[in-house]
């Protein structure tokens, strides 16, 4: 998920990131990354804070840590990195939703239909079977930085 963060003790968007959507708002983003076509896409009243592309996206915080922008879309992963290092200067908005959200995907040649469906086969047994979820448990930089996929008719023993 893009979640949004602002300079710790800002709570103009508190519950409601469609705030962000302001032409007073200014929003960190990286050309042509996710969270700049997010931006632009949900918050298209903002203004914007170019960084090119290849920029670290801990500038992106930076620029939110120190009121260059209002704030930046990014993922959890991210973010908490940086607020390990920069203790007090950021923080997530909270919000019942993300701003949006991106599934992981492979490319398959559209020529080979049947390693699609061998693929999508495996993944699901993958997950149903939770053995994906014990593989994020072990190895994820801190508990739910992953967004599940919602299978709901998972046993709980498996999950």
């Amino acid at each position: 998920p893009l979640l949004a963060y602002v300079q710790e003790g800002d709570t103009r968007f508190d519950g409601d990131a469609t705030k962000l959507n302001d032409e007073k708002v200014k929003i960190a983003v990286i050309d042509g990354e996710g969270g700049e076509l997010a931006a632009r896409q949900f918050f298209a009243k903002a203004q914007f804070l170019q960084l090119p592309q290849l920029t670290d996206p801990s500038q992106m915080l930076t620029n939110v840590a120190t009121r260059k922008a209002d704030a930046t879309l990014t993922d959890s992963v991210t973010a908490n990195q940086y607020m390990k290092s920069n203790l007090g200067k950021i923080r997530e908005v909270p919000s019942e939703f993300p701003v949006t959200l991106y599934g992981a995907s492979i490319w398959i040649n559209q020529d080979e239909p049947q390693l699609k469906h061998w693929i999508e086969t495996a993944t699901t047994q993958l997950i149903s079977g939770g053995i994906i979820e014990q593989s994020l448990k072990k190895y994820e930089p801190f508990p739910n930085a992953y967004w599940r996929a919602r299978l709901d008719y998972i046993p709980p023993a498996q999950q």
